[in-house]
């Protein structure tokens, strides 16, 4: 296997302070063998009193902020179909999109 590396151009906080030695490649190197760690994601819920950010997995255990979650992905997902409509390499994804409209009770159908 390969091994990676990284170059960069501009110095991390952290490589101002070692010496020139190879630790921050090390570091990298570290970083990059790691496992990947789960990390907990969180949604803006734009409620009108007490705009906030939630935990996603408790968000979408509560009815009123699992439709406020849904919404704006619904919205955030027909923003992009719009957005790149044209390209005909996304043609296949905007069908199922357009699909997908069509089993939604509530979705909106302007696009």
């Amino acid at each position: 296997m390969a091994v990676p590396f990284a170059i960069t151009t501009a110095p991390s906080r952290a490589s101002f302070a070692e010496p020139a030695t190879g630790l921050r490649f090390h570091q990298i190197m570290d970083d990059y063998y790691k496992p990947a760690q789960r990390m907990k994601a969180y949604v803006h819920i734009n409620e009108p009193q007490a705009p906030h950010y939630r935990e996603t997995a408790h968000a979408m255990s509560q009815k009123k902020t699992r439709d406020i979650v849904l919404q704006r992905a619904w919205s955030e997902l027909q923003a992009w179909r719009k957005r790149y409509a044209d390209l005909k390499e996304f043609a296949a994804l905007i069908e199922v999109i357009d699909d997908t409209a069509k089993l939604l009770p509530n979705a909106s159908k302007a696009h």
